[in-house]
């Protein structure tokens, strides 16, 4: 039971990149001639084969612990910083793996700003009027659509994470609020910029009130609003457990939310 344990904490340290057959080589530190594939089967024999085992037999547990004793044990020689560390620092390089979603998210978010700035201009709109108060409202209902549809992206995101987390839980003991707040943290800068750049963009072209206070505060409530999308597209997710459920969910608390927000049905 412990060797299983401890092979299964040994692959789950090794990196992508130094088990994949594409980027295993440029960590060859021999003649570059004599380089062969490695597979994670080897790297387990080999780990079999020497000592480690044994050295955390001995200081992980006795011969009459059970699994259970193993894991907390286990998880008693890691303090939480350092659980939080590892986890961060994971996320961080799933969020320059996965650069190429956000890079798609910001140029998608810059052209409709650039879109709706254009078609509310401010130049045709005068404030006293009902007809032009309408306008404003559209403008508002877009801002709101573009930032919910733009957390949308968490769904997929989470749906990947999930069996590697459910996993790192049952054989390491890998606590949820590790992972949860490394993810919250991680996704502040992004909803930063993405709303950094939709209200820059649209907010005096549109014609809003030109108060900076009022400037920072139509940020904050897209702000706001972006983190509230992205941690209910991750809730949901969780709750999914498949694409297709959580994609169904996620619809589903979409148009709740446009219906009972007071923009598709305004009040009288």
């Amino acid at each position: 039971m412990l060797c299983k344990i401890m092979l299964t904490l040994f692959l789950q340290l090794a990196t992508d990149q130094v088990t994949s057959k594409m980027d295993q080589k440029q960590y060859w530190a021999g003649d570059p001639n004599k380089y062969q594939y490695h597979s994670i089967e080897k790297f387990a024999e080999a780990f079999r084969m020497s000592y480690l085992p044994r050295l955390a037999e001995e200081k992980l547990c006795s011969t009459n612990n059970t699994g259970n004793e193993v894991k907390m044990n286990a998880s008693r020689q890691i303090s939480r910083w350092n659980i939080f560390k590892a986890c961060f620092s994971r996320e961080v390089l799933l969020l320059k793996r996965n650069s190429p979603v956000h890079i798609f998210k910001t140029i998608q978010i810059t052209i409709m700003a650039l879109v709706i700035s254009t078609l509310f201009l401010r130049t045709k709109m005068n404030h006293k009027s009902v007809l032009d108060a309408n306008k404003y409202m559209g403008a508002l209902f877009m801002a709101v659509v573009i930032v919910n549809f733009n957390g949308m992206t968490e769904i997929a995101m989470t749906i990947k994470r999930l069996p590697t987390f459910y996993k790192q839980r049952e054989l390491l003991a890998l606590p949820g609020w590790a992972l949860l707040s490394s993810v919250f943290l991680i996704s502040i800068p992004i909803s930063l910029v993405e709303t950094g750049l939709w209200t820059g963009l649209t907010y005096y072209v549109i014609g809003y009130a030109p108060s900076p206070i009022r400037f920072i505060q139509h940020f904050l409530v897209l702000f706001a609003m972006h983190q509230m999308s992205m941690a209910l597209y991750r809730f949901l997710a969780a709750i999914g457990r498949t694409q297709v459920m959580a994609n169904m969910l996620g619809t589903a608390a979409l148009i709740a939310i446009y219906i009972l927000g007071g923009f598709v049905i305004s009040k009288g």
